[in-house]
């Protein structure tokens, strides 16, 4: 018998399951997803899943979703780990993103904020210090699944972090100090590592943030660089090792600054965006990728 024949509905759909009719709509399905999860769009294929069975064995194509195993049992609720949250983006073909670093001013300006939430808080907060790891010689720490990206994925981010605490107290954030990047006031220069009047004090200062700054771009995907004036030094610079080490560049600009001038660097990126606000920039980005599925 058929399973057009058969009354019950689970053995109907048992059968139905082991059909020709079935069968080809499942390697269109594969054949549509080259083999791969349509969900977190890195694992392979285990099954096909139904997004609707309002037109149950006469699915259309767009009707099912080719989907692995941890993401199919995510879905049915048998698992409450998601891999599409772990799973990297991609902007260049064949280059997975799974950490970012944040290049742009980062003196008097908390606009990380809008990308990963909390940064002045972990940077600051007297109770929640994640932003500097001390026993590995004040090493910026990478901090997992901090901002999200395309297709529901979050990513790491590795860098950079303020660096105008030690006293074991917060600082208020960055807006405090106006002096160039991660370095503090005066007041601060019992703090070794920190900016004060002692020249051997501003060189160790400067020798721990050029070394986390390399390091973290080590470590990134991709550098999200926001040019929101016209004298972001460091931020050009960030952009050009970003370049030498064969990352995925981001540049982002403010709509309203007029950025002839760093053509160069924008040239070098795979990306371009402008927009009024780094966070409206940030979210375009990752619109602009889903767009191109």
């Amino acid at each position: 018998m058929s399973w057009q024949g058969t009354a019950n509905d689970k053995e109907k759909y048992q059968a139905y399951l082991c059909s020709r009719e079935w069968c080809a709509r499942r390697e269109a399905v594969r054949n549509r997803s080259g083999g791969r999860c349509e969900r977190c769009r890195v694992n392979e294929m285990a099954h096909v899943h139904h997004l609707t069975y309002a037109r149950k064995y006469e699915e259309p194509l767009e009707d099912l979703q080719a989907i692995c195993k941890g993401c199919h049992e995510f879905t049915h609720g048998k698992s409450d780990y998601d891999p599409r949250i772990s799973a990297p983006v991609f902007i260049e073909q064949g280059k997975p993103i799974r950490s970012v670093y944040l290049a742009g001013k980062i003196t008097g300006d908390d606009w990380r904020d809008e990308i990963v939430g909390g940064w002045s808080y972990q940077n600051h907060s007297p109770v929640y210090y994640r932003a500097i790891d001390s026993d590995r010689g004040d090493e910026w720490n990478v901090v997992p699944l901090a901002a999200k990206a395309a297709h529901g994925s979050l990513l790491d981010y590795a860098g950079p972090w303020w660096c105008d605490f030690g006293s074991g107290g917060g600082h208020g954030d960055s807006q405090w100090c106006g002096e160039p990047h991660a370095y503090s006031p005066p007041q601060f220069d019992n703090h070794g590592f920190l900016v004060g009047a002692s020249p051997a004090l501003c060189r160790k200062s400067m020798s721990m943030v050029r070394r986390n700054i390399d390091m973290a771009i080590s470590r990134c995907d991709l550098l999200f660089a926001w040019i929101n004036s016209d004298d972001c030094y460091g931020t050009i610079f960030e952009i050009g090792l970003a370049v030498a080490r064969n990352k995925t560049v981001v540049v982002a600009s403010l709509e309203s600054l007029d950025t002839r001038q760093m053509w160069l660097c924008q040239d070098f990126a795979q990306i371009r965006i402008s927009a009024g606000t780094a966070g409206v920039a940030w979210s375009n980005l990752w619109k602009q990728i889903e767009g191109k599925k």
